[in-house]
């Protein structure tokens, strides 16, 4: 998804580029290879090299930040239990600066210092000038949380893999709690128009929800820069008892003033979301208000209520890690796309790309903490198999724990 271009976080984005500031550089001996190569420089080490090609600084660490930490934890404890094929794993990052150019810079910057696979930008734009430089030199590229399917579209991307949850998944699981759980069967759509992600969010939505047997009653939309969106409250507020929730397909900071000026005109009506809305850093009285019937899909909890304890710990051992900054649960993601590589490896005996490629496709319900994942030589992003989504609640402004669901009706990407 891309959802952050330039400086728009300000602070955040400073406090998490320090954050990330110390991680390992990579200073093993390499051989440089032609780009065009297919392969990667070859590594005097008797390692297993990732490389990251992500952003420390810019709009993109919001996601990479929390991401990154998590995949070196993930390296640390495989390297605790032996690494792979008695083999440690090291890692290699440098700087994407949130910049389409310098995303490939980097990759190349990795790959030249030995990397054997690659971990790309949080966002299908952002990862894929990366991703493209790998895939010339013969090496996997796994984008750690990109909501894309085009993130793993083979016949873009043939050595391109993406741990996020595709959008289209997400958008199934939100219509099928609010359906089959929640018993909502009139739904008003609010599109943010600005962004690819925030207008297929709610096309998936609508496609999952009339095939569940609900009515998207009523459509408008807006655009995340309106300051103002008091035409849209007002047909809302004229619509009341014409349905059942509102589905807002939106983003911060566009996604606050929409729903602040939505309650303050008195529209009480429960409040459908997407894992852009994770976390609690737009919530209280700096933000969007003190929320109650608002849900949306996520990774994960972050509040200490997941029912899987390992994720729990992660999390919070991230949230140590990232202090004060705006914490959301694309942590998971970022933890399990080391996991599947590592074992994509084991299974391949290699890294080799054409005989990684085909072990990651061979994932079926695959166990890692993120939930069972899934690739077959058709799709390398999560659209298939059984795919755990975390359904949050925000109840008097304090987000918890509701479900997990493997969403049954899922429009094709």
């Amino acid at each position: 998804m891309t959802m952050l271009r330039g400086s728009r976080w300000g602070l955040t984005v400073a406090a998490v580029a320090m954050l990330t500031a110390t991680a390992a550089c990579g200073n093993s001996a390499a051989k440089t290879a032609d780009s065009g190569s297919g392969k990667a420089a070859a590594s005097s080490t008797n390692e297993v090299i990732i490389g990251a090609a992500v952003a420390k600084t810019g709009g993109q660490t919001f996601y990479g930040g929390p991401a990154m930490i998590a995949a070196q934890a993930a390296i640390k404890d495989i390297n605790a239990k032996g690494g792979i094929g008695g083999k440690q794993i090291k890692l290699v990052w440098e700087d994407s600066q949130t910049d389409f150019a310098k995303s490939a810079a980097a990759a190349e910057t990795v790959l030249n210092k030995g990397a054997q696979v690659l971990l790309v930008d949080c966002d299908f734009d952002y990862g894929l000038p990366a991703a493209q430089v790998a895939q010339k030199r013969g090496v996997v590229a796994m984008n750690l949380c990109a909501g894309s399917p085009r993130a793993g579209d083979p016949r873009l991307l043939p050595m391109g893999f993406s741990m996020g949850v595709a959008t289209n998944v997400e958008a199934a699981a939100m219509a099928q709690y609010a359906y089959d759980k929640l018993g909502y069967k009139k739904v008003y759509q609010l599109r943010d128009n600005s962004i690819e992600y925030s207008k297929s969010v709610c096309d998936y939505f609508k496609s999952a929800f009339t095939k569940l047997g609900g009515t998207v009653s009523e459509e408008d939309s807006f655009n995340n820069a309106d300051t103002s969106i008091q035409a849209q409250v007002s047909k809302l507020r004229g619509s009341q008892g014409k349905y059942d929730a509102i589905n807002i397909c939106s983003y911060p900071p566009g996604l606050t003033t929409a729903v602040r000026q939505i309650r303050a005109a008195g529209v009480t009506s429960p409040l459908l979301g997407s894992v852009t809305w994770d976390g609690d850093f737009w919530l209280g009285p700096k933000g969007a208000g003190q929320l109650s019937d608002v849900y949306f899909p996520a990774y994960g909890s972050l509040y200490g209520d997941d029912p899987r304890p390992e994720a729990n710990a992660l999390i919070a051992k991230v949230r140590t890690e990232m202090g004060s900054v705006p914490f959301t649960s694309f942590t998971l993601p970022g933890y399990s796309a080391v996991e599947a590589l590592a074992k994509g490896i084991e299974k391949a005996g290699t890294t080799d790309g054409t005989k990684l490629v085909a072990a990651l496709e061979s994932f079926k319900d695959e166990k890692l903490l993120i939930g069972p994942v899934s690739y077959s030589a058709q799709s390398h992003a999560r659209t298939q198999g059984a795919i755990d989504v975390t359904i949050m609640q925000i109840d008097a402004g304090k987000p918890k724990f509701v479900g997990i669901v493997q969403p049954k009706v899922v429009p094709a990407p």
